[in-house]
């Protein structure tokens, strides 16, 4: 069967690659991405500001970048509004709420104070579009919830803002690549002390029925050479 997404092959200096300024995103309908949205508070200001110091004084690693960046969300800074049921299926809601029309779902997981996505867009629906409507429809959403007292011990300050203005994306370079991050973020809520396997953990879409087939188109892919 013919594949109607693929993995990142192109320079970055590439028209497609654009900077807000903190992190560099790169959108292209059909390409298959890792991406993570996080909290707003869910890093310290001290973690930030290294962060960004990573981007303006070169040269750095993006893969050095990368792993302090999910160190430090896994460390559960913050309000951690998602870990309360409500908000996490709020959230999970969003994600489903297009897939299959903007963009195909391959795994995802929702965390205390962030979300992993691994998924390739649509023609028509940019990533960065997306990812700003799964934003606003959440933060409006949890706002209403916290406002009904339907999320205990959280304030409206702490909501304001609710997400992070950034998020992080991450182009799929080939079948081994793919497979490292399922593989990452099935295991992410074990690695970040919330459960004792991943099975057990509910926002993640790994486990669902349907999420197989991409796993088993990546492992048909290597078998056939095909990229």
């Amino acid at each position: 069967m013919k594949r109607r997404h693929r993995y990142h092959r192109r320079s970055f200096d590439h028209p497609e690659w654009s900077d807000r300024g903190y992190l560099p995103h790169y959108d292209e309908p059909g390409l298959i991405q890792h991406v993570t949205i996080h909290l707003a508070d869910s890093l310290p200001t001290e973690a930030r500001i290294e962060l960004q110091g990573s981007l303006e004084q070169p040269p750095f690693s993006p893969e050095e970048k990368r792993r302090r960046l999910h160190q430090l969300l896994d460390a559960g800074y913050g309000s951690c509004v998602l870990a309360r049921p409500v908000a996490a299926a709020l959230v999970e809601e969003s994600l489903l709420h297009f897939e299959g029309v903007r963009y195909q779902l391959h795994a995802w997981t929702v965390l205390p104070n962030h979300v992993h996505v691994l998924l390739h867009t649509k023609d028509g629906f940019p990533l960065k579009r997306i990812v700003g409507t799964w934003k606003r429809f959440t933060a409006g959403r949890l706002r209403n919830l916290c406002r009904r007292g339907a999320l205990p011990g959280t304030s409206l300050a702490l909501l304001t803002p609710v997400w992070h203005r950034e998020y992080y994306d991450r182009c799929i370079r080939d079948d081994d690549h793919y497979r490292s991050v399922v593989n990452y973020i099935d295991a992410n809520p074990v690695k970040a002390g919330l459960v004792a396997t991943a099975a057990e953990w509910r926002w993640c879409g790994l486990h669902r029925p349907g999420l197989a087939t991409f796993l088993d188109a990546a492992n048909e892919g290597r078998g056939s050479g095909g990229r």
